[in-house]
């Protein structure tokens, strides 16, 4: 008799939405906001975005696996992608 495999649980496929996609585009969010906000000129903020970008990308993934409560890391992350994407609809 073959057995069924269970297929990963509700917290694991939350995590995995936060992780990927949600991760992404809040890091993406946040790195243009912050495009548009430091000060300096068009050239010094594009290349302070590259390596903004390349840190909150880890750590919003890491972010995603840490707490206990897999509810919260994704409405985390769609709020910095609100926040992020604010300062660029207000410009």
């Amino acid at each position: 008799r073959l057995m069924r495999r269970p297929g990963p649980g509700l917290a694991t496929a939350l995590r995995l939405l936060a992780a990927l996609p949600l991760a992404l585009a809040a890091s993406l969010a946040l790195s243009l906001a912050g495009l548009a906000l430091l000060p300096g000129t068009v050239g010094e903020r594009i290349v302070w975005g590259g390596p903004l970008f390349c840190a909150l990308w880890p750590l919003l993934i890491l972010y995603c696996y840490w707490p206990e409560n897999a509810l919260w890391p994704p409405l985390v992350l769609c709020l910095l992608a609100a926040l992020g994407l604010l300062p660029l609809l207000l410009a």
